[in-house]
């Protein structure tokens, strides 16, 4: 499986798009009372929706993660769950 380091901004709501396995996607994070919940689309389709997002644990499903050839997680020098105010 690949790792995938994305950068992210340090503000609550942000999209963007990157290349994941040769895939096109949109993610999408958004915090809602001081939770972060990621989505990922593809081509306008949701592959993932409101996923609430935890510190150092893989965030994908297994049929996504084939789809990826990899996960996404949140690495936290502690085990707070991920806030923006860390991102950057």
């Amino acid at each position: 499986m690949k790792t995938y380091k994305l950068d992210l901004l340090a503000v609550p709501n942000q999209s963007f798009n990157t290349t994941l396995n040769g895939y096109n996607v949109t993610i999408i994070l958004r915090t809602s009372r001081g939770i972060c919940y990621m989505s990922i689309l593809q081509e306008g389709e949701y592959l993932a929706a409101g996923i609430r997002c935890v510190p150092n644990i893989g965030l994908l499903n297994a049929p996504l993660r084939a789809m990826l050839n990899g996960d996404l997680k949140f690495y936290c020098r502690t085990d707070d769950y991920p806030h923006y105010t860390d991102f950057a």
